[in-house]
């Protein structure tokens, strides 16, 4: 099966999915929330030990190297960015977990949404 084929068998999901994400965030949008984007590439990955998580080597100018790893969800910078002052807050990100089945209900890349809001109780949340 060709790129382009399987490209084109997927438009109208692709259009579909562009129309969600455009809700969602205007649903947000529209109770004052702030989208923010977190790095991909960290540090430290988080802190769930049951996920697998994806190291990649990184190198500067002069050829030193250093580790870092593919975020498993915003939600470890996330909660940095409330701790800091941050209020109601959301994001639409890639994450990456190692160890998932391929092709299955699962795929090592996938999109996340998480949200934060304070000052309230489970009912307000909800």
């Amino acid at each position: 099966m060709s790129q382009t084929f399987h490209i084109s068998k997927n438009k109208d999901n692709l259009e579909l999915r562009s129309h969600i994400i455009k809700h969602i965030r205007e649903f947000f949008w529209n109770q004052n929330f702030l989208e923010v984007e977190t790095p991909l590439i960290v540090k430290y990955p988080g802190l769930e030990p049951n996920l697998s998580i994806m190291g990649v080597d990184i190198s500067n100018e002069q050829g030193k190297k250093f580790k870092g790893h593919l975020h498993t969800s915003p939600e470890y910078t996330m909660k940095k960015m409330l701790a800091s002052g941050f209020e109601n807050i959301f994001s639409i990100c890639k994450c990456f977990r190692d160890e998932e089945s391929f092709g299955g209900i699962h795929n090592p890349e996938f999109t996340m949404i998480e949200w934060y809001r304070t000052s309230c109780d489970m009912f307000k949340l909800m």
